[in-house]
């Protein structure tokens, strides 16, 4: 079982950024209610946070930004796969943490994906801001 961090914590090798400011998360929504909350609630625990409600436009922030700490998606976007916009984000920030947003629980080849690179899922209910927050805390996404 994971340890949930604090946003003044951080665990060595996993940020890119430095401590001058809060760890930048970039979510990735197509329904603009959903993305509007979550982005909230993570501003609240702490996080700096940038809202894209397509994968091109978060692609080109990728490319743009120079340092991002993690990547909150949803698997099924309508312009490109989520896991491709994470692979793609990884090259650029290779120490950045993915929590993926799933309809259902992921097939086994993704469970696969995202278990070996480190990554996280959760899937899309009530609760789903909760365990967005909680789930990067448990990586210790924090600032020192």
């Amino acid at each position: 079982m994971s340890t949930w961090a604090a946003p003044e914590q951080i665990q060595k090798g996993r940020r890119s950024t430095t401590a001058q400011h809060a760890p930048r998360v970039l979510i990735v929504m197509r329904n603009a209610t959903e993305r509007r909350g979550l982005a909230e609630d993570l501003r609240r625990a702490g996080y700096s946070v940038v809202a894209k409600d397509n994968c091109y436009d978060a692609a080109a922030y990728c490319r743009k930004v120079a340092s991002l700490d993690a990547l909150v998606i949803e698997t099924e976007l309508p312009d490109m796969w989520g896991l491709e916009l994470a692979r793609s984000a990884s090259q650029y920030h290779p120490h950045i943490f993915v929590v993926c947003l799933c309809s259902a629980q992921p097939k086994q080849h993704v469970r696969h994906e995202l278990l070996e690179r480190g990554w996280q899922w959760t899937c899309t209910d009530a609760s789903l801001h909760g365990a967005v927050v909680q789930k990067l805390q448990a990586a210790q996404l924090a600032s020192d």
